[in-house]
């Protein structure tokens, strides 16, 4: 079962009930939206061995090295500090991984967190990757601020539009 905020179930559905997943996704919308919380459990679903039900079951031998937060083929791109930018460094790094097969046979999930704090550099270095991915590997970018991001990123990626919920 997922644990969504009420508000998120239209973009669960639209994320999950695809017939292929898309090799990159940028979550985008204000803070506070839930984009994170809803970025991990894709993530764990994505991971899955056994989804039900448009959710993780929560008891593979994937789902319990993602709950304990050690999955291999999981990978957060995140600066090393906040308020810092994400480095070409860490981008070659990260694609240098990503290019290994997967340890556990299945896909490869990578997040970008937040996005629009890569550099100009790091962008253009993650492109290539966003351009040719390798068959099982899904980016995941999540930001708050979507006019920070190259045209170019966004226009590789499906844009997930998450809003904060309406007043009524």
């Amino acid at each position: 079962m997922v644990n969504l905020l009420p508000w998120q179930y239209g973009i669960w559905d639209s994320l999950t009930r695809r017939v292929h997943q898309a090799h990159a996704y940028l979550l985008h919308g204000p803070a506070g939206s839930g984009k994170r919380q809803m970025t991990e459990q894709f993530a764990n679903y994505l991971l899955c061995k056994t989804p039900r039900n448009s959710a993780a079951c929560g008891q593979c031998s994937s789902c319990r090295l993602f709950q304990a937060d050690s999955h291999p083929d999981m990978y957060r791109l995140k600066p090393e500090e906040q308020g810092k930018g994400i480095l070409i460094s860490h981008v070659r790094e990260l694609v240098g991984s990503i290019q290994q097969t997967s340890q556990q046979g299945g896909r490869q999930v990578v997040i970008v967190e937040p996005a629009e704090v890569m550099t100009t550099e790091s962008a253009n270095a993650l492109l290539k990757s966003l351009e040719e991915p390798n068959a099982g590997t899904i980016f995941i970018l999540i930001t708050h601020h979507l006019s920070f991001l190259l045209p170019t990123i966004k226009s590789r990626c499906v844009l997930q539009a998450c809003p904060l919920p309406s007043i009524s």
